[in-house]
């Protein structure tokens, strides 16, 4: 995909179950989102 950027990152479980609740309380949106972690980066 042009001007996409993939990284592979570690984050605590917690977030992953998180971002999993966010991705299935959105299946109405649109399939690109963006996510922040605070201290990452």
């Amino acid at each position: 995909m042009k001007g996409c950027i993939k990284m592979k990152v570690k984050v605590a479980d917690t977030a992953v179950k998180t971002l999993k609740d966010i991705l299935a309380d959105s299946q109405d949106r649109p399939k690109n989102i963006r996510v922040y972690f605070a201290g990452a980066g």
